[in-house]
């Protein structure tokens, strides 16, 4: 029986946790939130070897759709071979090869 406040089957609905949880500052342009949360422990940097965010997407367009986003804005891409979900208030980037959505 689930208690009250709780949905039946909430925990079977939580997908993996992120290796990172970046908090966004409203002033941050979206490109350079996505490069904060790869400096943030555990991953400690953008891999050098890799090549730059623009190579993997279109900075510039996630930070239009973050200008001009509703609350509910939610960009999944991968980066530097990690699965990172955008939203207009963070930035979680997950272990490679993790499935989100």
């Amino acid at each position: 029986m689930s208690s009250i406040g709780e949905p039946i089957g909430a925990t079977e609905l939580s997908g993996p946790e992120p290796l990172v949880r970046y908090s966004r500052d409203r002033d941050e342009d979206g490109a350079n939130a996505v490069v904060s949360a790869f400096c943030e422990p555990p991953l400690d940097g953008v891999p050098t070897e890799a090549e730059t965010l623009y190579t993997w997407v279109d900075a510039d367009a996630i930070d239009d759709l973050l200008d001009s986003a509703r609350a509910d804005l939610r960009l999944s891409a991968v980066i530097w071979e990690h699965p990172v979900v955008i939203t207009s208030d963070e930035i979680e980037v997950y272990e490679p090869g993790t499935a989100v959505e």
